[in-house]
């Protein structure tokens, strides 16, 4: 990917210009990653999800993490007034000693149990402002319950300042310990999947045994080797860490990476003339 790259900038021969550095192409490559990924997403705008064709299905089959096949079931928290928590960093936690990141949601099913009874159940995702009625509240018989996206219980303390203290609403240190070399960012902690099982009258139905969440993971970080990354989880002893996508998908992926060198390598009218290029090729 890095010599594509690099042949892609006309640049492995003709030396007109300084090259980029390692680290520099991987940012480039990792940029377009991301930009490869989200378009894929969201290509359907009639939100059907993203399974609407083979080619989108096989572009980002690699990063599709199913449940129960490839994800165990997790089991909620029940926060004891008919609504249970799903903490998204339970998921992807050392199966069969891989990890995976949560990103986008694909599919999330419950097991309800009531009477000794259980069922298989569709989350159904509503608006926190919808209005439950009787046609489509949570109901054990009809196979009805609901859930949301929000905040998690996770707690983050305030950044402590010795000056004012009038601007703690917007200083939540996600930072686990930053006097250590190997501090984290407790980012992926802070999103849950809330569901309910309270009818219109604020009564639960019934209980929730487990959740199986399908989702689309964090691509893979690709990192050539070589320096010291700046988030710290790869140096210059690493081993190379290599894109996750499918290798046939790759070329679309470094036109990406090429386009955004050379928007900022590149003056305006460079700029203009090479994106007309990428629209007649």
């Amino acid at each position: 990917m890095h010599y594509k790259f690099e042949l892609g900038l006309d640049r492995v021969a003709s030396n007109d210009r300084p090259d980029f550095m390692p680290w520099e192409i991987d940012e480039y490559l990792n940029d377009a990653i991301w930009i490869f990924l989200k378009e894929r997403y969201s290509i359907d705008r009639n939100k059907n999800g993203f399974e609407v064709n083979q080619l989108v299905i096989s572009e980002l089959s690699n990063l599709h993490i199913k449940s129960p096949e490839l994800q165990p079931s997790v089991t909620p928290l029940n926060l004891n007034n008919g609504v249970y928590e799903v903490p998204l960093n339970l998921l992807g936690d050392n199966i069969n000693g891989q990890y995976f990141r949560y990103l986008f949601l694909t599919k999330a099913e419950a097991t309800i149990s009531k009477n000794n009874c259980t069922h298989k159940v569709r989350v159904k995702f509503y608006q926190t402002d919808d209005r439950k009625n009787t046609f489509d509240e949570p109901d054990f018989d009809w196979k009805i319950v609901h859930g949301s996206f929000g905040r998690s219980n996770f707690i983050t303390t305030p950044v402590e300042s010795g000056i004012i203290a009038d601007s703690m609403d917007v200083t939540s240190n996600i930072i686990d310990d930053p006097n250590l070399i190997t501090e984290r960012l407790n980012n992926d902690q802070l999103q849950s999947i809330f569901l309910d099982t309270n009818n219109s009258d604020g009564e639960s139905q019934f209980e929730i045994i487990d959740v199986c969440v399908s989702y689309i993971k964090y691509p893979n970080r690709v990192f050539i080797g070589g320096y010291d990354h700046i988030d710290k989880h790869s140096t210059l002893s690493t081993a190379q860490i290599h894109c996750d996508i499918d290798e046939g998908f790759h070329p679309e992926i470094i036109k990406i990476a090429v386009a955004l060198a050379k928007r900022d390598i590149l003056s305006l009218p460079e700029q203009i003339s090479s994106q007309n290029n990428n629209q007649n090729n």
